[in-house]
């Protein structure tokens, strides 16, 4: 039923310049703010209160992307975002990304709000414009809308390109099974 996850495009990176952040400060994640008025409507305000912090998705002056984890604060026109000053983005679109899974990847959830990214005196502020939950809320009804609504995307696109299905490594993937560490012994 999930052939198609395992039909991935090898898409090779050669990163130009690799940043590695220390964690966001425990305390300051543990502090609670005033609840923002005005902010009930905000698209995303739903899904980005559920989880601590978010990953902003922005671009840099050249067009590259960068990546910051964040925490987003709600206000009336939007959110705003701490953004690192090795973090050099620049006005235009971008996204908030929050997900979440347990140990085995299951009760998967994750949802991006897009919007624009814009400078203001407070700092940078996204103004949302689309909020996209691809997995739904994480129910088994939305797994299963999700696995059938994947695997006709995946004919779809393998009959407009006339290409055949390709053959799974089945082989390749159950030795890499049985040769990662059991999680249950640790």
């Amino acid at each position: 039923m999930m052939s198609w996850y395992y039909l991935r495009l090898l898409i090779t990176v050669e990163p130009e310049r690799v940043m590695v952040r220390p964690p966001l400060n425990e305390l300051a994640q543990r502090a609670v703010s005033a609840p923002v008025t005005g902010t009930g409507r905000l698209p995303g305000a739903a899904q980005l209160g559920r989880a601590p912090t978010a990953v902003l998705a922005a671009r840099d002056a050249s067009g590259a992307p960068v990546l910051a984890r964040t925490r987003p604060q709600p206000t009336p026109a939007g959110y705003l975002v701490e953004v690192p000053p090795d973090c050099p983005v620049v006005r235009g679109p971008a996204s908030l990304l929050v997900h979440r899974h347990d140990e085995r990847l299951n009760h998967m959830y994750n949802a991006l709000v897009r919007g624009d990214l814009r400078p203001t005196d407070a700092g940078w502020l996204l103004v949302p414009s689309t909020v996209v939950e691809p997995m739904g809320s994480g129910r088994a009804v939305d797994a299963l809308r999700v696995l059938r609504r994947t695997s006709r995307s995946t004919d779809r696109y393998l009959e407009r390109r006339g290409l055949r299905r390709p053959k799974v490594q089945w082989d390749g993937f159950r030795d890499l099974a049985h040769s990662a560490p059991d999680p249950d012994r640790s």
